[in-house]
């Protein structure tokens, strides 16, 4: 999980599973290798082989890499010890306080860009029927 303040957590059970219910990303997992199968493409190896929480980690993880929420830095048993804040880029030990401190930011000329947009009303007015929007 990731909150607002750009720090990932590793959220564990609550309560353990009762009978033969199962974790959601164990759902996901045999519902993508289920459909695998019907592909018309033949692999060595299931492109889904997650075993564990920590595969599904580790491919994300990856994938972040060179982005501006890099978080290659990040091992899933830093993740057990205690939140961790992005980005993280492999070779660092913590993450940034502040994203673009430095004042570079992820564009072609490495400024930010703002965006004038023009104040448009909602179509219908509050009435106390329906308070909220």
């Amino acid at each position: 999980m990731t909150n607002s303040e750009r720090r990932v957590s590793r959220v564990r059970p609550a309560v353990p599973a009762p009978g033969e219910t199962m974790h959601d990303w164990s759902i996901a997992v045999e519902f993508a290798q289920r459909l695998e199968k019907l592909l018309p493409i033949n692999t060595p190896q299931s492109l889904f082989a997650y075993d564990k929480p920590e595969t599904i980690w580790n491919e994300h993880r990856e994938s972040t890499r060179g982005r501006d929420l890099d978080i290659t830095g990040m091992s899933y048993a830093m993740l057990e010890d205690a939140p961790q804040q992005w980005p993280l880029q492999e070779g660092e030990t913590t993450g940034k306080v502040r994203l673009y401190e430095d004042g570079i930011f992820p564009t072609a000329d490495g400024k930010a860009k703002f965006v004038n947009t023009v104040y448009k009303p909602v179509a219908e007015s509050r009435e106390s029927a329906f308070r909220f929007h």
